[in-house]
């Protein structure tokens, strides 16, 4: 319980949206890139081994909870108007199919899961950058504000489309390593719960597209966001870099990360 409050998963995920809304930018990258992790390092360092009878004995109801966490905050993501609410759910949904992975019970499933953990960290820290650049610009975050940034912000939304296709796992982007090798490894071991699982993947497409469309396209709203647009700086410009580089380079080469990984065979000897 304690780890499924730390990743979060269903019904202990509340904190997770409120903690983002109402830290800084600075603070929100640092929760969802690394301390969420701490929940699957843990379950992955200390229950698999440990636990291990008691992982198989309570699975059913594991699964149960994985499924409804991702299927509910992939729905709650898509209803979403304050852009740090929408990604915030969408941590929920990734953090617990990288769960589904620890508990596919091979090492498909584990090294996808881990592969998953470390593209989501820089999936989200991208994404909560960029929304914290356009709320140091115009003070809001609600999405029915915004529109057409396109035009006036085209490096910001190049970037804005890399990160927000990463986080529906476009293939190319290092997301896509890390979901097909846990849905590769789930379905190994429970075909059924995997095809619920499936409903995650395409609602992360609905809300990702979703939120880039209304943020990048349609009209400007100049009667609230004033006429005066600012492109990314240099400085943002090196931050966003540093995250998009490694974005694509382990998309396109997972090796560099999965050659360290084939340990995790020895937790099946």
């Amino acid at each position: 319980m304690g780890f499924a409050v730390k990743i979060p998963m269903f019904p202990f995920h509340i904190w997770l949206p409120e903690a983002h809304v109402n830290a800084p930018t600075t603070a929100s990258v640092i929760l969802a890139s690394l301390l969420l992790k701490l929940g699957g390092y843990g379950m992955l360092e200390l229950l698999l081994p440990i636990c291990k009878n008691a992982c198989f004995y309570y699975l059913p109801f594991i699964y149960a909870t994985i499924i409804i966490s991702i299927i509910y905050s992939s729905m709650a993501a898509i209803v979403q108007t304050d852009l740090k609410r929408i990604v915030a759910y969408s941590s929920i949904a990734h953090m617990n199919l990288a769960i589904l992975g620890i508990f596919s019970w091979n090492c498909q499933g584990l090294q996808g899961s881990v592969y998953q953990m470390i593209s989501h960290g820089i999936t989200s820290a991208g994404l909560f950058f960029l929304i914290g650049f356009l709320y140091d610009r115009h003070h809001t975050r609600d999405i029915m504000y915004y529109g057409g940034l396109a035009t006036v912000m085209p490096l910001y939304s190049t970037n804005f489309f890399f990160f927000s296709i990463a986080n529906m796992g476009f293939p190319g982007t290092s997301a896509f390593v890390g979901e097909l090798l846990i849905f590769v490894g789930a379905f190994k071991h429970n075909t059924v719960v995997s095809s619920f699982a499936l409903a995650g993947a395409f609602l992360s497409a609905v809300y990702s597209i979703w939120m880039f469309n209304r943020v990048c396209y349609g009209s400007l709203n100049t009667s609230y966001l004033g006429k005066t647009f600012f492109d990314l700086n240099r400085q943002e410009a090196v931050v966003m870099l540093y995250l998009l580089i490694p974005l694509i380079v382990l998309g396109v080469y997972p090796s560099i990360i999965l050659d360290y990984l084939s340990y995790l065979k020895y937790f099946f000897n």
